[in-house]
């Protein structure tokens, strides 16, 4: 299955992306940052940026969208401008997901998407 995700630098996707690699899934990791996408992937993966990812040929042939990007809660102080960083980075990022599968992604069978701040389990658990 040929599955886009987002946020899978994080601690989630990432043992999310091994998991999935490992079952033998082909995964992009949409990314602000290609160069880091693949520093920092535990698992293979084609980086598409946000900027690219409208025109990226692989985007019709999606079957399944995870959406976890957002920007990290603990990373700055909440100011104004950091407030507006994490609504654009998730409801904004989402809403562009969504128009972007409605619009090319014919053969999509599952979108998730999630945004949270807490305690994990072992990666095992998730699962």
């Amino acid at each position: 299955m040929k599955i886009l995700i987002t946020g899978g630098t994080g601690l989630v996707g990432s043992a999310i992306g091994k998991k999935l690699v490992a079952k033998g899934h082909e995964l992009f990791v949409v990314t602000r940052s290609k160069q880091k996408a693949q520093m920092f992937c535990p698992f293979p993966q084609t980086p598409i940026s946000w900027e690219e990812l409208e025109a990226h040929p692989a985007l019709p042939e999606m079957e399944a969208i995870i959406n976890l990007a957002g920007a990290g809660l603990t990373e700055k102080r909440w100011n104004s401008s950091f407030k507006k960083q994490i609504y654009d980075s998730r409801v904004e990022g989402t809403k562009k997901l969504v128009e972007l599968a409605n619009k090319y992604c014919k053969k999509l069978q599952c979108f998730v998407s999630t945004s949270a701040i807490g305690i994990y389990g072992e990666a095992d658990d998730m699962m």
